[in-house]
């Protein structure tokens, strides 16, 4: 079923679950899984409850989506980093790069093809989040004494991060760059928990609050890369 929240629709759905799973998209859509026993009036309560953090999501999301798509996008001058916006520049103008000053990222290229752009500037992007997940990944290594083998970042779509047991080597989106830095350490301590607990089970969420009480609130924010 679906229910109309402050002009928001949101897609209803009852399942066999303990507690509501609120799910914002990309392109804004809301679905939220309840349990069979919740009747209206108490999934309304929430939603109510909720509205101000699902408003909030989606304007976050419709950001990182203009991040993501904005050198296909001529009138796109707005980027997203570590969940600050950003104006973005093009120059074809000496000396050449991608630069970072005050709130501009300035991306400067013999070349104007969306292609050589992108490239020149998802490696500006790598280069910023690579300089956040050194300190945090050491960070929490020393803290919880787990420690990999190896991290890397990748431009993917269906995780934030990916902890490989075998090798213990972790893999992080190269999306979290337009993340906040809070967000994008609860993402390094979920993966190195998986390095000792390889499900979502319970010790593995006893770990995490045991180091990161708000972890849930994080991971909140983290639904859809």
């Amino acid at each position: 079923m679906t229910e109309k929240i402050d002009g928001i629709t949101v897609e209803i759905i009852k399942k066999d679950v303990r507690r509501i799973n609120i799910r914002v998209y990309p392109d804004g859509n809301v679905k939220v899984s309840v349990p069979l026993f919740m009747n209206r009036s108490e999934i309304l309560n929430i939603l109510d409850e909720r509205l101000e953090w699902i408003k909030r999501t989606q304007k976050r999301l419709f950001e990182n989506q203009k991040a993501e798509n904005l050198i296909s996008e001529e009138n796109s001058k707005k980027i997203v980093l570590f969940g600050e916006p950003y104006e973005l520049v093009f120059s074809s103008s000496a000396p050449f790069g991608v630069s970072k000053k005050d709130k501009t990222v300035l991306v400067s290229l013999p070349s104007s093809s969306d292609e050589s752009r992108k490239k020149a500037l998802d490696g500006f992007l790598e280069q910023q989040l690579e300089q956040v997940l050194t300190v945090l990944v050491s960070k929490w290594e020393q803290i919880t004494q787990l420690y990999c083998s190896e991290w890397k970042i990748k431009n993917v779509k269906s995780y934030w991060g990916k902890c490989k047991l075998s090798t213990k080597s972790l893999t992080f989106n190269l999306k979290l760059v337009h993340q906040t830095s809070k967000d994008i350490e609860y993402v390094v301590l979920h993966e190195i928990a998986h390095l000792k607990y390889p499900d979502h089970q319970k010790d593995f969420k006893l770990f995490l609050s045991k180091y990161m009480p708000d972890w849930s609130y994080r991971a909140a924010h983290l639904k859809s890369p």
